[in-house]
């Protein structure tokens, strides 16, 4: 959202409206995932996830495989923000 609200190409009220929109658009998916396997997680933790239930090494994959889509390596957040101002600049050009 920083980044998007820094970018140079705005420059009003409206512009901020098109930030906020092109958020919405490029992190609510990944926004709601994470919000879902935080639940996931929890519940891998207090022994009531479907498919795990106490098996630790299922409960080691479980948290890890999450954890790794969450700030793995694959994770370029740098990438991330410079496919969301594309994406700004595209709608304020519109």
């Amino acid at each position: 959202m920083a980044e998007l609200l820094a970018d140079d190409a705005v420059k009003s009220i409206s512009d901020v409206q098109a930030v906020f929109s092109t958020f919405n658009d490029v992190r609510k998916e990944r926004g709601q995932w994470l919000v879902q396997s935080s639940a996931r997680i929890g519940n891998v933790y207090e022994w009531r996830a479907d498919g795990v239930d106490r098996d630790f090494g299922k409960m080691e994959r479980e948290i890890n495989e999450r954890n790794d889509t969450i700030g793995g390596e694959d994770v370029d957040v740098s990438e991330m923000c410079k496919q969301a101002r594309a994406t700004l600049r595209q709608k304020l050009s519109a």
